[in-house]
């Protein structure tokens, strides 16, 4: 099953990098069959689901939707649409480049870390539901009557933040940034920057510590502060998780995956995969497979039975 890439540019041309819009509006975007496939982003995008129920796939995991969901996805997630129910949702995409770097003072005020957790999923009460959608309504408002210059910039960054802040105050999404040291805050930023990047080449925490610039101890100290796991367990996460949408989501022979992972063959590639993920790559790609294709027949049958035309 092919993966559609829609990049940023393809929702909004303008170089603010902020948008707010209704799910309708992005399936008209898009095109309601392209929609209907799996996608990858190069934005991120926060998802505040309203009453219709149905589910959204991010990475694999299917979450249950309706009214008071909420979805945030980073870049290079693969999600699904329900395309059998639609249910609507507000969306907010956020280009990278629209965040502030950390060395900035605007950047080191921002109160959620946009990596280590996303996607993260709420299920808000109906008191949360409004509060979110308010802000989002604000934020929508300031978009369309943004200027080009820095105000505009920096009065979005603002109430993207003190959304950011609400959400965070509903249930911990990321440990607060108070509750960690500031350089190892950093350190695991960088890290996980650096795994986007390396990951195919390397998966020795030695070098992303080398091109750190700290030693292995101390990035050990801060992956294990902000995440709960090994540096090395980090790695293989994302390894494994770029696996899994190739072994789904391509045709391509294991070899083939495992060249484009930086494996020197099958075997060391099978090996890795069965202790990450339990299974062979085998008998993930033919269980999801099957999933995949129960789930478009379910949803083939039920557009049957509610089509009226004969």
């Amino acid at each position: 099953m092919k993966v559609l890439s829609v990049p940023y540019k393809s929702l909004d041309n303008s170089s603010l990098g902020i948008l707010c819009l209704d799910s309708c509006i992005f399936r008209l975007a898009i095109g309601e069959k392209m929609c209907s496939q799996p996608m990858s982003i190069d934005f991120y995008m926060l998802l505040l689901f309203e009453a219709e129920a149905g589910f959204h796939a991010v990475d694999l995991v299917s979450y249950k939707v309706s009214r008071g969901t909420l979805l945030m996805v980073r870049p290079g997630q693969v999600q699904q649409w329900d395309n059998q129910n639609w249910p609507r949702a507000t969306m907010l995409a956020i280009r990278s480049s629209f965040l502030p770097n950390r060395s900035e003072p605007l950047g080191r005020s921002l109160p959620v870390e946009p990596m280590g957790t996303w996607p993260a999923h709420l299920d808000l009460g109906e008191a949360q539901y409004e509060l979110v959608s308010n802000s989002l309504a604000e934020i929508k408002l300031e978009v369309l009557a943004a200027r080009d210059d820095p105000s505009s910039t920096s009065l979005l960054l603002h109430l993207l933040f003190v959304l950011l802040i609400r959400m965070g105050r509903m249930d911990e999404l990321v440990p607060p940034l108070a509750h960690r040291a500031v350089e190892q805050e950093n350190i695991y930023r960088g890290f996980r920057r650096d795994i986007e990047t390396h990951y195919k080449e390397s998966r020795q925490a030695r070098d992303y510590a080398s091109r750190l610039g700290c030693s292995g101890r101390t990035l050990s100290r801060a992956v294990k502060s902000a995440s709960g796991m090994t540096p090395k367990q980090v790695i293989d996460e994302r390894i494994a998780l770029e696996a899994k949408r190739l072994l789904i989501y391509t045709a391509w022979p294991l070899k083939r995956v495992a060249l484009e992972l930086g494996f020197a063959g099958s075997a060391n590639f099978i090996r890795f995969f069965h202790r990450t993920a339990g299974f062979t790559p085998e008998q993930f790609r033919t269980t999801y497979a099957h999933r995949l294709t129960t789930d478009a027949e379910d949803q083939a049958r039920v557009s049957a039975r509610s089509d009226p035309t004969p």
